[in-house]
């Protein structure tokens, strides 16, 4: 019988991660890769993550089980185009994607009906090691998951125990709500990015600050991609990021009024708008999906107070603590990828295991390092 095949489109950071991870226990599939550029395609099979590669897009699709497309949002409409008449009865196609509710919209309007579809997040922050291609890059992350409009659910359960190979935990997420919360955590980081880059490029004396520009700077202008791919992410996603930047401005205008004013003084002391932004909702008065009302941070109607009471506190340091704080949490949380709020989320169930989800992981890739338990009792 022949070996079921894997085909990777896109040898980048995450789909060479990919093709490293799957081997790293004895592989009894195929992995075939695919790049548009030449060098990816060469690094990828230096570096054994694939066990072949293919020039010819269609030749890499045939007679695949699994398609997994490790590509930006803006080159997926094309693609799902171009594999769709490849795509043999029953293959899974697994988008590695950041936004999902899109993505699922075109994976129903392109893909033939006998084909299934999955849509996934990998959520990499590159806290605590660099993002690089290596085997272990998905180990303990959290992997968002969610099915296409038709997808049955053993191939939801192949994609899920497909993360599971790579070292990642699946968890499944409503596909709107989480493009709504991408958008904060996400989309607004990299729009702020593409401003200040702007904003600082066109000032006066640009050709002076660059030369003090440093890791700051480099940091809090790191795109990650072209314009192109930039906007094509944002464009469907745009109800949600304008009110996340309603919001932002409503933060903004409470840290101009404390940085406005002299330490001590009134103006300094002065009533803020929230953190968060609750006070910005959507034109419909509703929270975009994902989204619950947030929090005020003591800042709303009265002085800031410190945490023994103190109506004095300098509200502009409490803001910068609260800031610190919170993000000394998350890279902490992120460094040892332990999310103790995380809830247990398994695929939905399925009946009897199905032909495809037993030729890839019978008790090969189910779990990895031997570990044979029965999902049943996490359920």
């Amino acid at each position: 019988m022949a070996k079921p095949i894997i085909a990777i489109l896109g040898l980048g950071l995450r789909g060479a991660s990919m093709g490293l991870a799957l081997q790293r226990e004895e592989a009894t599939f195929e992995i075939v890769g695919h790049d548009r550029d030449p060098q990816a395609t060469q690094a990828a099979k230096r570096s054994g993550a694939v066990h072949r590669t293919e020039w010819n897009l269609h030749n890499a699709c045939e007679g695949a089980d699994m398609i997994v497309l490790a590509l930006p949002f803006a080159e997926l409409e094309e693609m799902l185009g171009h594999i769709a008449e490849d795509l043999k009865p029953g293959a899974l196609v697994f988008a590695l994607v950041s936004l999902m509710q899109p993505t699922i919209d075109l994976a129903d309007r392109l893909l033939p009906s006998h084909a299934h579809f999955v849509v996934g997040r990998p959520v990499l922050s590159g806290v605590g090691g660099q993002l690089e291609q290596r085997a272990d890059l998905f180990e303990e992350i959290v992997f968002a998951l969610a099915p296409g409009l038709q997808t049955e659910a053993d191939a939801v359960q192949l994609a899920s125990d497909y993360v599971e190979r790579v070292g990642a935990t699946p968890f499944f997420v409503d596909a709107a709500e989480h493009d709504g919360i991408v958008a904060g955590v996400e989309q607004l980081p990299q729009l702020l990015a593409a401003i200040l880059m702007r904003q600082a490029s066109a000032a006066p004396g640009w050709r002076e600050a660059r030369r003090l520009a440093g890791r700051q700077f480099a940091h809090a202008t790191e795109l990650g991609q072209s314009a192109e791919q930039i906007l094509a992410a944002l464009e469907p996603n745009r109800a949600n990021l304008l009110h996340r930047l309603r919001a932002l401005h409503t933060e903004m205008e409470a840290w101009m009024q404390w940085l406005a004013g002299e330490p001590g003084s009134a103006a300094r002391s002065a009533t803020a708008g929230p953190a968060g932004g609750s006070a910005a909702e959507s034109p419909a008065g509703q929270l975009p999906a994902g989204e619950a009302a947030a929090p005020t941070n003591g800042h709303v109607g009265r002085k800031a107070t410190d945490k023994d009471g103190d109506t004095a506190a300098d509200p502009l340091l409490k803001a910068l603590t609260e800031a610190t704080r919170a993000r000394a949490d998350w890279e902490t949380s992120a460094i040892l990828k332990k999310w103790e709020e995380l809830p247990q989320n398994d695929a939905p169930k399925s009946g009897e295991s199905g032909f495809l989800r037993q030729m890839f992981f019978g008790n090969l890739m189910g779990r990895r390092g031997g570990d044979s338990r029965d999902r049943s009792d996490k359920r």
